[in-house]
């Protein structure tokens, strides 16, 4: 029964890694699929490409509009024309009946609008810039969560990897410990106290299986299908800051949230200037035609033709303009508080990115060392324990501690791997810095533009050059070197 439970989660492992093992996918493909697919990314897009239309409809306020009108129907009047005709009959009380006919054709062209219409067009354009500069944000938050996605499928497999030979190891030492027992150098304590170990190794492979089939949901969630046979990538190294400081100011000046933000505060304040307008003149030219048959009760044609310049000025709307104009003000404090906001957070998260950065690689060098050690002491113990020197439990004891060292180890390159996609991430080059071809990037962040400075409540603006600072290599070393051919070929190289 035993050896049939054993089979049938061999079975699952291998299911669960042949699912990974189809065809082959780089981060660059993952990736590249997913800012092209994701819902999120989607979502974003077309976002973006209402809001174009929006501005569309706001440049429609420069143009005329063209008007034409046909009618047609049965018109009874009565009227001074129809009481005084010569025609009328005596008894009628002074009402006819004619077919009424009308057709007309109206141009307006507006002429002045108190800014309105250039404050909308300029209201939607900085939607725009804003819009798409978020579709670059959710494009680095997905590209990152496939980054996650990717490693963590990556890491899994080795801990599975790693487990599977834990577990063996524990069966060999439960059949030397049998062997030994028959041939009276051993006794049933060891042998049961080397099944219970047995169990615990095969409680974590089925664990590590577990964990496995979860890091695959999460690939499938961020990527949009199964993962095929993954490759470790090559880590961007070269594109980190050399400092947090230059970090902070790399995300300063080119996070795309940041940029979104400054953006949404331009577009408030055009908004502003829009509800102004309320309080100005309209001014329009105005040309019409018109053929008419049988109106107001008078038998046979009425045409006209007009050119007018129309002024008018509202004197008032029962305090809506300025109610308006308040409220355009409100949303333009909120937009800068957005922006301050987000800078905030931009600037939290780069220091907890930077922050993990450094602690993880900064672990990499004493947990190697760790398991160099305990591979030292479980090869001694073996020796020790093949001459009676050392008891079994001493022997399990260094397997475990053995185990333990190297799941700290893989835990913690992968994490080191992960946090310099982390720091690029916050300070937006994560993108550019996962292997893309430079024209699939360029061409899904085609709207993109950054801020040179936030509007004024005037129109006009101050030029603010922020230059990015030069991208330098990190002092830490990101390399791993570790191979998972085996229990044995574990350890520093």
């Amino acid at each position: 029964m035993k050896s049939r439970n054993l089979y049938l989660l061999a079975l699952a492992s291998s299911i669960s890694l042949g699912a990974v093992s189809a065809n082959a996918e780089t981060l660059t493909e993952a990736v590249s699929h997913a800012i092209k697919t994701h819902p999120e990314v989607v979502g974003a897009q077309n976002n973006k490409s209402a809001i174009k239309q929006e501005r569309r409809v706001a440049v429609a306020g420069y143009l005329p509009t063209i008007d034409f009108t046909v009618a047609t129907g049965s018109e009874k009047s009565n009227n001074n024309t129809t009481r005084t005709s010569a025609n009328r009959h005596d008894g009628e009380k002074g009402s006819t009946t004619f077919w009424r006919n009308e057709s007309s054709l109206r141009v307006n062209q507006m002429l002045f609008d108190g800014f309105s219409t250039s404050s909308e067009v300029s209201q939607q354009e900085n939607r725009i810039k804003s819009a798409a500069n978020n579709v670059k944000d959710v494009q680095n938050e997905i590209t990152l969560r496939v980054i996650d996605a990717y490693l963590n499928v990556l890491k899994n497999q080795d801990l599975v990897r790693l487990a599977k030979d834990n577990l063996k190891a524990h069966k060999d030492y439960l059949k030397q410990v049998k062997s030994r027992s028959k041939g009276g150098r051993g006794n049933m304590a060891d042998v049961r106290q080397a099944e219970g170990r047995v169990y615990l190794a095969n409680a974590n492979y089925i664990s590590n299986i577990g964990d496995l089939d979860t890091a695959i949901a999460d690939y499938v969630e961020a990527v949009g299908h199964e993962p095929k046979t993954l490759s470790k990538p090559k880590v961007p190294n070269s594109a980190m800051p050399a400092s947090q400081k230059d970090a902070l100011a790399r995300a300063m000046s080119n996070n795309p949230a940041i940029h979104s933000a400054q953006y949404d505060v331009d577009a408030a304040i055009q908004a502003k200037r829009n509800a102004k307008s309320a309080m100005y003149p309209r001014v329009d030219l105005e040309v019409s035609a018109s053929r008419n048959q049988n109106l107001d009760g008078l038998k046979g044609a009425n045409n006209d033709a007009l050119a007018m310049m129309r002024v008018s000025y509202n004197l008032y709307r029962g305090g809506a303009d300025l109610a308006r104009k308040r409220e355009r003000e409100a949303l333009t404090s909120q937009a800068r508080q957005g922006l301050e906001q987000d800078r905030r957070l931009v600037r939290e998260n780069v220091q907890k990115a930077w922050a993990s950065f450094e602690a993880t690689h900064r672990r990499l060098k004493p947990l190697k060392a760790h398991v160099k050690a305990a591979e030292a002491t479980r090869t001694a113990y073996k020796t020790q324990f093949g001459i009676g020197q050392r008891t079994l439990l001493d022997l399990l004891d260094t397997e475990v501690e053995l185990f333990n060292a190297r799941t700290s180890l893989i835990d913690a390159m992968y994490a080191a791997d992960f946090s310099v996609y982390e720091v690029l991430m916050n300070t937006g080059d994560v993108v550019e810095n996962v292997g893309l071809d430079t024209n699939v990037v360029a061409s899904v962040n085609s709207d993109v533009a950054k801020p040179m400075a936030i509007m004024s409540d005037k129109t006009t603006k101050k030029v603010v050059k922020t230059p990015a600072p030069k991208a330098k290599v990190a002092e830490v070393s990101t390399k791993s070197n570790i191979k998972f051919t085996g229990m044995d070929n574990w350890g520093t190289k």
